[in-house]
């Protein structure tokens, strides 16, 4: 299971990267284009958004926590990756929902963005689906279709009679 140490060091070390790596270059193409300059209250609202991803960002893990299997790995690259795509997912929202919202909405859209590329990257370490696939690579998946097909309802017969058909 994967620890909420893990969880926090992979949301600063990983997830806020991620998300400053989108934003600061975003900003950068659109300030050499249209010559713009950072003032304090763009900065502070970059820094609210941020929180806002990273918020959603650590409520879907903490949710996921339990079901997620131990190669989940919160601080690894997967983490940088939900990062960059949450503030992609935030962009696309705005374009759907309309580019007139306040600033409340907006940080809501945030923590859903956020949200739901966190469980968009997390989601094929789930263990349910990381059981089959270990069993896959055991090779317990092909001896258990095996097992199947010798005791299946399916005699000799039987098996003649379905090839005759395709």
């Amino acid at each position: 299971m994967l620890t909420w140490r893990s969880i926090l060091r992979g949301a600063i070390t990983r997830f806020i990267p991620g998300v400053g790596t989108f934003l600061g270059v975003s900003y950068f193409i659109n300030a050499s284009r249209d010559e713009l300059t950072l003032t304090s209250t763009q900065l502070s609202g970059f820094a609210v958004l941020t929180l806002c991803f990273t918020a959603g960002f650590i409520a879907t893990i903490s949710v996921m926590r339990p079901r997620l299997h131990d190669t989940a790995r919160a601080d690894g690259r997967r983490t940088f990756i939900a990062g960059l795509t949450s503030v992609a997912a935030l962009i696309a929202m705005q374009v759907l929902y309309g580019a007139h919202i306040s600033r409340e909405a907006f940080q809501v859209l945030a923590m859903i963005a956020s949200a739901l590329t966190t469980f968009a990257v997390f989601f094929p370490r789930l263990r349910s689906r990381m059981a089959h696939l270990e069993r896959a690579e055991n090779g317990k998946l092909f001896a258990d279709v095996v097992e199947l097909a010798e005791r299946g309802p399916l005699t000799d017969a039987a098996m003649k009679r379905r090839t005759h058909m395709t």
